[in-house]
């Protein structure tokens, strides 16, 4: 029985209908190949804004400075219109970007009324299932020349997944036997996708979460009294002298990077930071606009480039920088960065008190060190940026007694 009596039937379907929403919206995100549309995003926003007037949960706006960094992160990219090399693409980004930030703030917000780690960790299972289905179904389609990619185009593409199927089936609360079985799965297809970035990552966050765990236990961290409080100031202390440090100190930071980083470095990305860099030096603050490097063929910034003029057929190849920490300062400069720093900053003091505190650790970490290689900020609709925003409003979220009810 739950605290505060059962649920009407037509709670309880309105429950159901909100957990198969919110595990489709994030299969169809991990099945990537564009199936998390422009389109789908328009109709979980309507789904959410409905379950969102139906609950009477404002939670978005009445704590609104909890979402202030994000907030700001969207008024940047938008205000780099002003500046932008392409003002029409850069509109365009910033309204779909806003929207589909909304979108799945909104979920985690109102995932709070559901047994949401459950409906993750089925959502994984399902797109685990789906992709071993593939596999058997066309195997010569599901292999490329550096192993094996199942339904995407990359092979890490389908690494990056397993891992965080993986971490998710693992370290979320109450894990049960399939749980296992599925982990296990998830294992046996990364290691035969030959992704060395995201077994590196699986070993890497593992790690972090087995401390995590071993110091604090499974669940949410309670902190004694007043230590979250110098916990918060050490942490906007330490924020605050790494933005000192880039404001003084980022050109000697760029010729630093100029000078020593190998051009061959991470299978040739060295080359191609160098280049965007070294291009964008005089916009180097503000960036060159956001949605405005990529995505416009011909046009794109790398073209640009002693890379691209003298390779372009390998730089037709290229959709990203393969370095998010990178891509975000040349399309909206240190300034976009240090914001992003900020919304960085901010999600994890919010995690730390949340009860949600695995799955938002396991984001979060999967996000900052995947983007040391790949591009997932604020780029289009992908799997990390997902997530990263969903546990941004889920830290937030308000629990009920639906939650209880629903197990």
């Amino acid at each position: 029985m739950p605290p505060f009596g059962p649920l009407k039937n037509s709670e309880r379907t309105i429950l159901n209908i909100q957990s198969f929403v919110t595990g489709l919206a994030l299969l169809l995100v991990s099945l990537g190949n564009a199936m998390f549309s422009k389109k789908a995003v328009v109709l979980f926003f309507v789904l959410n804004l409905f379950l969102m007037i139906w609950y009477a949960n404002y939670t978005i706006f009445t704590r609104f400075f909890n979402w202030v960094s994000i907030f700001a992160l969207l008024a940047w990219c938008g205000l780099s219109y002003t500046w932008s090399q392409f003002p029409q693409d850069t509109l365009d980004g910033f309204y779909w970007q806003c929207v589909f930030v909304f979108t799945v703030l909104l979920f985690g917000i109102l995932s709070g009324r559901l047994n949401v780690e459950l409906v993750v960790k089925n959502a994984f299972i399902a797109a685990l299932v789906l992709n071993v289905a593939y596999i058997l179904l066309f195997p010569g389609a599901s292999l490329s020349e550096n192993g094996l990619r199942s339904m995407y185009y990359t092979k890490n593409s389908l690494g990056f997944v397993c891992a965080y199927a993986f971490l998710m089936l693992v370290f979320l609360n109450q894990p049960r036997r399939i749980d296992y079985i599925f982990a296990a799965i998830a294992v046996f297809l990364l290691l035969l996708s030959l992704s060395k970035t995201s077994m590196a990552l699986v070993v890497v966050v593992s790690i972090l979460l087995l401390a995590k765990n071993y110091c604090f236990g499974r669940g949410r961290i309670f902190f004694p009294q007043d230590s979250y409080l110098l916990i918060v100031l050490a942490t906007l202390l330490v924020t605050a002298l790494l933005i000192a440090g880039i404001s003084f100190f980022y050109k000697e930071i760029l010729n630093y990077v100029f000078l020593n980083l190998d051009s061959h470095a991470l299978t040739g990305r060295g080359q191609i930071w160098i280049e965007l860099l070294r291009n964008a030096e005089s916009k180097i603050v503000y960036g060159l606009g956001f949605n405005a490097v990529w995505g416009m063929d011909h046009l794109n910034e790398i073209y640009l480039t002693e890379l691209g003029r003298n390779n372009p057929l390998w730089a037709t190849k290229l959709a990203a920088a393969d370095g998010g920490y990178v891509d975000v300062v040349v399309a909206i400069g240190l300034v976009g960065l240090v914001v992003l720093g900020l919304v960085v900053v901010q999600l994890f003091l919010n995690i730390l008190r949340s009860q949600y505190v695995n799955i938002g650790l396991v984001v979060l970490a999967v996000v900052l060190i995947h983007n040391l290689t790949e591009t997932t900020f604020l780029m289009g609709f992908n799997l990390n940026w997902f997530l990263l925003m969903f546990v941004a409003g889920l830290a937030l979220s308000r629990s009920s007694s639906a939650e209880a009810a629903y197990e």
